[in-house]
């Protein structure tokens, strides 16, 4: 549907185009929750469902692979769709139109009977109409700043490189895993961390452990640190700089990305040509990269999130009464945590047990075991990380009973479901292999939350275009980043409406806590945020 909405908006453009309103199904999307078939696509469907064949898209225009084989003269079929004379188009479309109403009548009721039903009508459906107005305004993007910032960290690589191989003492491929291998741990006498089956591991974590011990009276210490910045700032050039500046629009400037609403298991968007959901946001060069999308003259735009919405899902999911008290109170989530955890007064909480607190109230909702736990806490063994966990669960025992009832239904159902309903299976809870049955058991725990999220922050963009087409607003959804929603408008309304982005967003459901959605502004996505 999102390709036809799209369509339309482009089908009269003195006219602002013709906008697609009132979507409740749409067939691709609706089996694609369903998971009734390995293939999506109409014709698929039209077999599976109605055991019908139709008009292969061959029989009417010069499909590509055949066009490979001989001159488009010597064919006998048109190259494309409007040059294929009226009456056999005719036939061809109007087979789409009806396959496509024969099928919602089917897959409606299924999602009704998938629990499905308003996931579809009140969320996906309706989603598609607002992707499809976010695609056709993409976002605007100062090219001269990604060219700015890539001269100055191709400078920087450069001067990394360069110290690397003075400590080194020769020149080497630093983007050689077997290399680098060679290097810190023959060479340099670094101890060695996990093996791969292809050799002994330099990834991040093997890195970050060998620069946590750095010592600048021993400058052999510090290439692990060295490389880890060289390897960001190489993925930063060569994944983000040059491919942002070279999909701006020459027209106008702006990048338009293609969102996808169910490739992802637990429902998230994903976007390609090019990818916007993972600009870095973890280091400060990461950051500023936010710097070359800006807002056009005269206007800001808008950055708007959802504070801890997964621990706030999982107060309300688990109904632990600990953790949604912490919720209405307002507290520092961490800190109350660490609190109780550690059994100190709030006010004792100290830095560190602050941070293990937050490790813990997110590791718990990818259902971290105690090793995975211990590699993310400096200095913890597994023991130390089991304790840890225990204490948790014994401090939040509602917490503790919703982890192991998605874990049950799992195991009974094959499947789990989100606050909307929303349906992952999970065939590795029965494997016979343990890793892959744990891997199940952590599989149906994060589904739930980053799923209910997912629906969460599907089902605020809804309500919110809704709500900037009722009202008129001189608003604009340019971009979704997992929980994060950028718009742009006008500077001299900018305060009325982040108040009305805030509003929609923590309006968008009713749980057990409050939902928190700050609004920033500004002339670009960094100073906004």
């Amino acid at each position: 549907m999102k390709f036809d909405a799209a369509v339309l908006r482009r089908a009269w453009p003195e006219g602002g185009g013709i906008g697609l309103r009132g979507v409740i199904c749409d067939t691709m999307l609706a089996a694609t929750l369903l998971e009734a078939s390995a293939s999506v696509k109409l014709d698929a469907l039209a077999e599976q469902y109605l055991g019908r064949a139709m008009i292969p898209i061959s029989d009417v225009i010069e499909a590509k692979a055949e066009a490979t084989l001989f001159d488009e003269e010597d064919s006998d079929k048109p190259a494309r769709m409007d040059e294929v004379p009226l009456a056999q188009a005719t036939a061809y479309a109007a087979e789409d139109a009806e396959v496509t109403w024969a099928l919602a009548e089917q897959l409606l009721p299924a999602l009704e009977a998938s629990g499905q039903a308003e996931l579809s009508a009140e969320v996906e459906a309706p989603l598609t109409c607002v992707l499809a107005e976010m695609e056709h305004a993409g976002i605007l993007c100062d090219a001269a700043v990604l060219r700015r910032q890539g001269v100055e960290l191709s400078a920087r690589v450069a001067e990394l490189r360069d110290q690397i191989f003075a400590i080194v003492g020769h020149e080497f491929t630093i983007d050689s895993t077997k290399q680098l291998g060679a290097v810190l741990f023959d060479e340099l006498g670094l101890e060695p961390g996990r093996r791969t089956k292809t050799g002994r591991s330099t990834d991040i974590s093997v890195l970050e452990k060998l620069a946590a011990t750095q010592d600048v009276n021993e400058p052999h210490t510090m290439v692990p640190g060295l490389v880890i910045e060289y390897r960001q700032l190489t993925k930063l050039i060569s994944t983000y700089l040059g491919t942002l500046a070279e999909a701006a629009d020459p027209a106008d400037g702006r990048i338009r990305t293609h969102f996808h609403q169910l490739v992802t298991a637990t429902g998230r968007l994903a976007s390609s040509g090019p990818n916007l959901q993972n600009i870095p946001v973890r280091t400060d060069i990461g950051r500023q990269i936010r710097r070359a999308f800006v807002a056009p003259p005269g206007g800001v735009l808008f950055a708007a999130d959802y504070s801890q919405v997964e621990l706030r899902l999982l107060a309300h999911l688990s109904g632990d009464e600990n953790l949604q008290a912490a919720f209405h109170e307002g507290a520092d989530i961490h800190t109350w945590v660490a609190a109780r955890v550690f059994g100190v007064p709030a006010e004792q909480v100290d830095r560190e047990q602050r941070g293990h607190a937050k490790t813990i109230n997110f590791g718990i909702i990818y259902g971290v075991t105690p090793f995975g736990l211990a590699r993310r806490i400096p200095g913890l063994d597994n023991e130390g990380a089991m304790q840890l966990i225990n204490d948790y669960k014994l401090r939040f025992p509602g917490i503790a009973s919703f982890l192991a009832e998605c874990v049950r239904h799992a195991q009974a159902y094959g499947y789990v479901a989100t606050v909307m309903g929303r349906r992952r299976h999970i065939p590795e809870i029965h494997s016979s292999n343990g890793n892959t049955r744990s891997l199940g058991e952590r599989l149906a725990i994060n589904t739930v939350v980053q799923g209910s999220a997912a629906d969460l922050i599907k089902l605020a963009m809804v309500r919110l275009q809704a709500r900037i087409e009722r009202e008129q607003l001189p608003l604009r959804l340019l971009l979704q980043i997992h929980d994060e929603l950028i718009l742009e408008g006008p500077a001299e309304r900018a305060a009325e409406l982040a108040a009305v982005i805030s509003a929609e967003m923590e309006g968008a459901m009713q749980l057990s806590v409050p939902l928190e959605a700050e609004c920033g502004w500004g002339a670009d996505w960094l100073e906004a945020k």
